[in-house]
């Protein structure tokens, strides 16, 4: 399981619910062993919602967030379409 990271009061989380945790795309595309873009597009097909967020440890780039709860039904839809991360099986 990816380390989730944790977003001070300055780095607005709405729309992500009430918890401050949020997993960037950049580890579950890690996770799946595929690139990031890939993900992306994976992530909006299946209609999974994200937030833009600014990233202390990427300089306050924005990246694409998910709530756990969100990253958890990415993994789940990916698993159904019998997509396996790479490296496993």
């Amino acid at each position: 399981m990816t380390e989730t990271l944790k977003y001070t009061a300055a780095m607005p989380t709405e729309g992500l619910g009430t918890s401050d945790e949020v997993v960037p795309l950049r580890d579950l595309a890690r996770e799946w062993g595929i690139d990031v873009s890939t993900a992306r597009k994976f992530v909006i097909k299946s209609k999974i919602t994200t937030k833009k967020l600014r990233d202390p440890t990427r300089r306050g780039q924005k990246v694409l967030c998910l709530t756990p709860s969100n990253a958890d039904r990415a993994r789940q839809v990916r698993r159904e379409e019998s997509m396996p991360a790479k490296g496993s099986g």
